[in-house]
């Protein structure tokens, strides 16, 4: 067992006892594993193509 780990933990246990529970989490994981997240990737200014070509820029003058 990490110490360090152990410490984050207690500092999270206590920071959602104090504000509620689910307050504070890692960001890497959501509020429960099947539901749908309240914000969405805004799929329509992604690039027409898997990698970007350098004639697709835009030049900021």
């Amino acid at each position: 067992r990490n110490p360090k780990n152990e410490a984050l933990m207690k500092v999270l246990d206590a920071a959602n006892h104090k504000f509620g529970r689910g307050s504070v989490s890692f960001a890497s994981s959501s509020a429960a594993p099947d539901s749908t997240p309240a914000w969405a990737m805004r799929q329509e200014h992604l690039s027409r193509s898997f990698t970007t070509r350098w004639s697709e820029i835009l030049v900021a003058q």
